[in-house]
């Protein structure tokens, strides 16, 4: 899921979607770097991953986590670095 830039209303609801896309964006980054650090010493389920983003981001959609980490792992197998 893409970030689409709106076109700032009167009463800042723009604003306040963009920030929450960005601290959403924050909280997976994060936690996709937790996970990498921690792949090889045990399995991790997905749904602990969302835990964790939503402990960040408690409005983190479960649809971009998944993307955000399908997206992720498809390039570090790309640049060779996934065991």
């Amino acid at each position: 899921m893409d970030q689409v830039d709106c076109v700032p209303r009167a009463d800042g609801a723009a604003l306040v979607q963009r920030e929450r896309d960005l601290a959403e964006g924050r909280a997976i980054a994060a936690v996709w770097m937790w996970f990498v650090r921690n792949q090889n010493k045990n399995d991790v389920p997905f749904a602990t991953i969302v835990m964790k983003v939503r402990a960040q981001c408690s409005s983190a959609n479960v649809g971009r986590i998944q993307a955000e980490f399908a997206r992720r792992h498809r390039r570090a197998l790309r640049l060779g670095r996934w065991d």
